[in-house]
C-alpha cells in the first residue's frame, strides 16, 4: 500500500465515522481460503442484519452519487432480500474500535478459531467482517474511491503512469506469478517513485 498524493484526516474519518464506499456486489464462495473467508463474512452479516431495514435506515449511504458508476451495482442488486456481497477494493480501510468490540462479543468463538490458525483456512474470517459490519450498521460516511489495486505482473505500464501523474491518493501493488523480468519491473517502479518522491522524509535514514 502506498500513499502517492496528499491525504487528510477527513479522507478516512468524518464526524467520528470511518469513510467508506457503501456499494453492494456479488460474493461467490470460491474454493480457496480467501474467497471462503469473504463469503463467511457475508453469511454472518445476513445473520445479524436485515437488508431492507439497513437500506431504509440509511438510504443516502447506499444510493450516493459519490460512488460513481459503482452505484449501478447497488441498484441492480437491491431487489435481492439479502446481501449478496459488498464492494471490496484492495485498499486501506478505516475502522472504529467499537466495531471490533461488538463483533468479537457476538462471534467470539469463530474469531478465536480464526486467530488460532497459523495459516488461513476456509473456516476463517478476515478483516472484511469488520468492514461489512460497519457498512450494515450504517457506521460510515460515504466517500469517493481514493485508489486502485494493481497486479505488477500485468499492469506495469499503468502503474508507472498512475504514480507519475498521481491519479489516485492510494495504490496497492500486488505481487504476481506473471512477472517475466523481475529486475526490470523493480527498476521501473522504483524510478516512478523516485520522480514522485525523490526527497527523503525526516523519518527515513
Amino acid at each position: 500500500m502506498f500513499i502517492i498524493d496528499k491525504v487528510k484526516k477527513t479522507d478516512f474519518f468524518k464526524k467520528g465515522l470511518p469513510r467508506d464506499t457503501g456499494v453492494m456486489d456479488i460474493g461467490i464462495k470460491l474454493d480457496d481460503a480467501h474467497g471462503s473467508a469473504v463469503y463467511n463474512a457475508i453469511v454472518l452479516i445476513n445473520k445479524y442484519f436485515n437488508k431492507k431495514d439497513v437500506i431504509k435506515q440509511n438510504p443516502f449511504k447506499w444510493y450516493n452519487l459519490k460512488y460513481g458508476s459503482n452505484l449501478i451495482k447497488t441498484l441492480l442488486l437491491t431487489p435481492w432480500n439479502y446481501f449478496t456481497g459488498f464492494y471490496t477494493p484492495h485498499l486501506p480501510n478505516a475502522f472504529l474500535k467499537s466495531t471490533f468490540e461488538e463483533v468479537w462479543e457476538k462471534e467470539n468463538e469463530l474469531l478465536e478459531l480464526t486467530s488460532s490458525h497459523k495459516f488461513r483456512t476456509k473456516l476463517d474470517l478476515t478483516q472484511y467482517i469488520f468492514k461489512f459490519w460497519q457498512l450494515a450498521s450504517g457506521n460510515f460516511s460515504p466517500r469517493r474511491n481514493m485508489g486502485k489495486a494493481f497486479d505488477i505482473g500485468s499492469d506495469l505500464n499503468e502503474i508507472e503512469e498512475v504514480i507519475k501523474k498521481q491519479k489516485f491518493k492510494l495504490i496497492c501493488l500486488n505481487d504476481s506469478e506473471k512477472i517475466n523480468n523481475f529486475e526490470l519491473t523493480k527498476v521501473k517502479i522504483q524510478n516512478s517513485f523516485e520522480k514522485l518522491l525523490g526527497h527523503k522524509s525526516n523519518f527515513e535514514k
